[in-house]
Parts: structure tokens; C-alpha cells; sequence
């Protein structure tokens, strides 16, 4: 490991935080208040909803918004919110074509994360560093709009939250309300709010990692805007500072910024697999970047296992057939610690 005084102030600050947040859990940070006694529903009851259906294959995927184009013709969605329900079911869920898209966007964004993730591995493969960091913001992005959905949680239009209660379908709108009420603005930090709101989920702490990666700490859409758009200096893609000096300052900087090395990142004991234990800081493993990530994806799978939903969309043999693509040469002892994993996760 190299030494601080050789490290940028931003790279050792940032593994300051990292190892704080190791034993930092959401349920410890202070949160908004639940939006409703019935949200989110259960991992309990997802099992029950998801092990009475079958989805099925769509040649040409329908949108939320093409569901609702013309139900919405008719009323807004409060009004509509009755109609959502199954009267057939027990116990309450979704009509079928209202489930179905829920599912089918929840396994389209986890498939864009997954993507991002590969991205990200190439970026910092150069490395473009800023521009990593946000292609892994989007692929924890995207987790959540996968994790939320999964738990049949969608904003429509931007403008309503529908969601499964305990007790049936539900709506909240308009959305401003909601974010006015929270403190939030912009269409990505509710995203992150109504995310938080998973906190509880009573018995969501039995997936492992899942309180951690509710937290915000390490990538929000501040840290984004910061970076891809900030004129401070030492805030908006921090490599290329020191450019106005000479070309050879400016390389000596960017070399701080070093290639990200072939380890595993889902197991510690793998991710330091040949270093002298002496040289070993736990934060170097739970402050990696490409770690969060892929815990977030790794939770999303072991929700999967956990509701026992049967479906033909999220296969090992993709996943694998993507990393082979896209990752396997690059970084075989990562993909292979990632294959193990992912085998561990899905039948």
C-alpha cells in the first residue's frame, strides 16, 4: 500500500471515510419518516406474491408508460388505483399486467447496472478516473430503480409513486408533494429517498450487505454533479488539474491516479490473497469503489434467491457470457471471484 504522504489529500480522505463506513449501517443514521405503515412490503410477502406467477417473454417490451397511456385517458392514477389491485388474489398483489412490468423493469435495470458495472472496470483499467466514478454512480442508480421495482415500487410520468401496500396497490400523488415533505429535488434524489425508505423492510437485514448499501455515503448525485460538472478546482474531474503548469506536471499528476489492479472483490480474505498481512488495511477493500458496486449487485441477486421467483431473465450463463465479453481478459482473478459469485446467488 502506498504511503499518505505520497497519496492525493482526496484519495486517503476518501479511505478515511471508507473505513468509517464499515460499521456504519443506515439503521443508525437518522432517516425520514416512513412513508406508510404498509411501505415497502416485506421480503416475506414478495416471496408470497412472486411464488404464485410465471412471467412471460415479451417480443417487443412494454413501458410503465405505454400500461398506462390509456388508463389514464380515463382519471388519474389515485382513481385508477383501486383497478390495480387483483380481486382474485390472496394474499393481495398486483393485476398481472401491472406485476409483470414491475418485474421486467426491475430485471432491465438490473441488467444496465450490471453494464455499467463492466464500464466502470474499463474506465479504470486507463484510468479515466472522474469519469469511472460516474459510470459507477449510474450503476448504483440503476440498482436501485432494480431493487425498488422488485418490491413493486415505480414513479410514473415523474409525476405519481405507485406502490404495492401490505393491503393492495397504492398511489402518491402528485410526487412534488412527497419531495417537498422529504427534502429532495431533482428526479434522482428521490429516487435515493423513496431507496432509504427500505430501511423498513423488517426483514430485510437478512440479506447480507443489503442495510449497507442503503446508505448515500459514497456515491450520491451531489458526488456526481460534483465531479462531472464543478468549475473548483480539485472537485470536477480532479486528474487533470495542474494542466496549465506543462505536460510533464501534468502526467506526473494524472500517475497518481493508478490502473486498477486484478484482485477479487467479493471476499476480503481473496481481495488480499498474496499480500504480506502486514501491508493489509481493511480499507483498502470496503473503500473500493468497484466493491460498493458490486455488493449492490450482489444484493439484488440474493433477493432474487430469497422471494424464490421463477423467471428465465437474470441467468448465470448471461452474466457470465457478459463478463466474458467484456472483462474476462483484462481481469480473470476478478471475474472469477464475480462468476463464484454469482453461482453462489443463482441456481
Amino acid at each position: 500500500m502506498m504511503p499518505r504522504d505520497v497519496l492525493p489529500a482526496v484519495l486517503w480522505q476518501r479511505e478515511d471515510m471508507a473505513v468509517g463506513m464499515t460499521n456504519m449501517s443506515l439503521f443508525e443514521k437518522k432517516r425520514n419518516p416512513q412513508l406508510d405503515p404498509e411501505f415497502p412490503v416485506t421480503v416475506f410477502r414478495l416471496r408470497e406474491i412472486y411464488s404464485m406467477v410465471s412471467f412471460q417473454f415479451e417480443f417487443h417490451r412494454f413501458s410503465f408508460k405505454d400500461l398506462f397511456s390509456e388508463l389514464l385517458a380515463k382519471g388519474t392514477l389515485s382513481n385508477l388505483a383501486p383497478s390495480l389491485t387483483d380481486p382474485k388474489a390472496s394474499p393481495p398483489q398486483p393485476v398481472p399486467d401491472l406485476l409483470q412490468r414491475h418485474f421486467y423493469w426491475s430485471t432491465a435495470c438490473f441488467y444496465r447496472a450490471f453494464y455499467l458495472m463492466l464500464a466502470y472496470f474499463d474506465l479504470e483499467r486507463k484510468p479515466f478516473s472522474s469519469w469511472a466514478h460516474v459510470t459507477a454512480y449510474y450503476s448504483r442508480f440503476y440498482i436501485i430503480k432494480a431493487i425498488l421495482n422488485l418490491f413493486l415500487i415505480n414513479i410514473i410520468n415523474d409525476k405519481s409513486l405507485i406502490y404495492m401496500g401490505m393491503n393492495g396497490v397504492r398511489v402518491v400523488e402528485p410526487i412534488e408533494r412527497l419531495k417537498k415533505q422529504w427534502g429532495v429535488r431533482g428526479s434522482h434524489q428521490i429516487w435515493w429517498a423513496l431507496f432509504e425508505q427500505m430501511g423498513y423492510v423488517s426483514d430485510l437485514a437478512q440479506i447480507d450487505g443489503a442495510d449497507f448499501i442503503l446508505s448515500d455515503s459514497y456515491f450520491n448525485s451531489g458526488s456526481r454533479n460534483s465531479i462531472n460538472y464543478s468549475e473548483q478546482y480539485m472537485e470536477g474531474f480532479k486528474e487533470l488539474e495542474w494542466f496549465d503548469i506543462s505536460e510533464d506536471q501534468m502526467l506526473s499528476h494524472l500517475a497518481m491516479w493508478r490502473p486498477r489492479q486484478d484482485r477479487d472483490i467479493t471476499d476480503i480474505d481473496a481481495f488480499f490473497e498474496g499480500f504480506n498481512p502486514e501491508d493489509c488495511d481493511e480499507g483498502d477493500f470496503y473503500g473500493d469503489e468497484a466493491q460498493i458496486i458490486w455488493l449492490s449487485i450482489r444484493v439484488y441477486l440474493e433477493l432474487l434467491k430469497a422471494i424464490g421467483v421463477q423467471q428465465p431473465f437474470v441467468t448465470k450463463e448471461k452474466l457470465f457470457a457478459l463478463l466474458q465479453r467484456f472483462t474476462q481478459d483484462e481481469y480473470p482473478t476478478l471475474c472469477a471471484g464475480i462468476r463464484k459469485s454469482i453461482a453462489d446467488s443463482l441456481p
